[in-house]
């Protein structure tokens, strides 16, 4: 009884569905999986006292046939490299941000000492950005689909670069609900910085398309919060048959033992976060643990985390939680369930839960398991016939409340307050993870 409880209470508070990528399942479309780039080499071009100006090598051009989603990608990352007055390293030197144009990046450093000269090969860090992606639009025709196929896509290969990480859907449409963004579509310096204060992002992407005989127009643009400036207007063509929905699902098992670094990036969110959802005082930080693995391997994903406390009060928030994130959507129709190896640096209470989407609509459900590991690996399996639904945000999302599992929209290994103690800080290793 006391576990169907907690159950119960836990399903009330647990965070909807965000807004998560998706990937081709079409073989010519593999290249939406962005390969992860964390830095740049560049060269130095001028030096006149602290600042400094860089020459930044752009990639190679796409293939003429690469995929609208992807050369879109890539407009965004290209254009977004670095964000004016944001601080960054070049070769582990501190600098900031002055201006970024073409293939041209100014800074300057932070210490008079910096040893810059022309010519030096320099290479610069590349940071995380927060980046909230309006949903695209459709400017006329009927096949209004069409922007949230491509949106989906695009971020995608946004996650996979390794250098954003995306604003949940559902705190995002709050956001612009409120400030009315939503609705009048109208684009103002003051609604974006407003945006970008409540969102806590960097930047906020905005879409539009049109039909043009046999082809999509595709026109984004890359807002920067903290000043309210369009750094980037993408425009692109592409045909309609890239746009059809049954090659829009990851097919294949999950790849979950993580002994090669180069297959990390299928959909595993990394990196740091502190307060907000972790509470006041509270992170997360997930990462590639190479010190330990189930079953005798060398690496795993794992997650670090404290909890803080509720902002506004100072008391306990029980929704309060830290979570390792898979989001790249499947078509799991063919499997039975999910096994994994998971231990904890002390008894901990997780959370197993996956999220489906209704066809035709941004709803989407919650689907969970509880269960609890100690610092000993041990095997979990889980049925999907096993998983409970969280029924009350189904309901409020008029969802049919049917496991989709040819829809999977993301995979969630949750540490929360409300099953644990109210102090409770720690890691959770997690290994193989697969479909059976």
């Amino acid at each position: 009884m006391k576990n169907i409880l907690l159950l119960l209470s836990f399903l009330c508070l647990c965070l909807s569905v965000s807004c998560v990528p998706q990937t081709s399942r079409d073989a010519s479309n593999g290249a939406l999986n962005i390969a992860p780039q964390f830095s740049v080499i560049a060269h130095v071009e001028r030096v006149e006292g602290n600042i400094i100006s860089l020459g930044v090598p752009k990639p190679a051009a796409l293939p003429v046939n690469a995929k609208l989603a992807l050369r879109l990608a890539r407009g965004i990352i290209d254009g977004s490299y670095f964000l004016e007055n944001r601080e960054i390293k070049v070769m582990g030197k501190r600098c900031v941000v002055k201006r970024f144009s073409g293939n041209t990046l100014l800074v300057e450093t932070l210490a008079d000492d910096h040893g810059f000269t022309a010519g030096d090969r320099t290479e610069i860090s590349l940071d995380r950005k927060i980046i909230a992606v309006k949903d695209f639009e459709v400017i006329s025709g009927s096949n209004k689909e069409v922007a949230r196929y491509v949106q989906e896509d695009v971020t995608t290969a946004l996650v996979h670069s390794g250098q954003f990480h995306v604003v949940e859907r559902e705190k995002l449409d709050v956001v612009l609900e409120e400030i009315k963004l939503g609705q009048s579509g109208m684009v103002t310096l003051e609604t974006i910085k407003k945006a970008g204060r409540l969102l806590g992002a960097d930047l906020i992407l905005t879409g539009s398309f049109m039909p043009t005989g046999e082809k999509w127009n595709a026109n984004l643009r890359l807002i920067n919060t903290e000043s309210g400036r369009i750094i980037s207007a993408i425009n692109v063509t592409g045909p309609l048959h890239e746009l059809k929905t049954e090659a829009y699902r990851n097919i294949e098992n999950i790849k979950g033992d993580f002994e090669d670094p180069a297959g990390d990036m299928d959909g595993w969110a990394t990196g740091k976060h502190k307060g907000k959802r972790t509470g006041q005082g509270g992170f997360q930080k997930v990462y590639f643990d190479d010190s330990d693995g189930a079953n005798g391997s060398s690496r795993c994903i794992a997650m670090r985390f404290k909890f803080g406390m509720e902002k506004t009060t100072g008391k306990a928030d029980r929704s309060i939680q830290a979570r390792i994130r898979n989001l790249l959507k499947r078509d799991v129709s063919q499997f039975s369930g999910i096994r994994f190896f998971m231990r904890g640096s002390h008894d901990v209470t997780v959370v197993f839960k996956i999220a489906d989407s209704q066809k035709g609509t941004v709803s989407g459900e919650g689907w969970l398991r509880i269960f609890s590991v100690a610092d000993v690996w041990t095997e979990i399996k889980i049925p999907f016939k096993s998983l409970s639904l969280q029924r009350g945000l189904a309901k409020r999302a008029g969802t049919n409340q049917i496991l989709e599992l040819n829809r999977l929209e993301r995979l969630d290994w949750i540490v929360g307050r409300q099953l644990n103690d109210i102090s409770n800080e720690g890691i959770i290793w997690l290994d193989e993870v697969s479909f059976y």
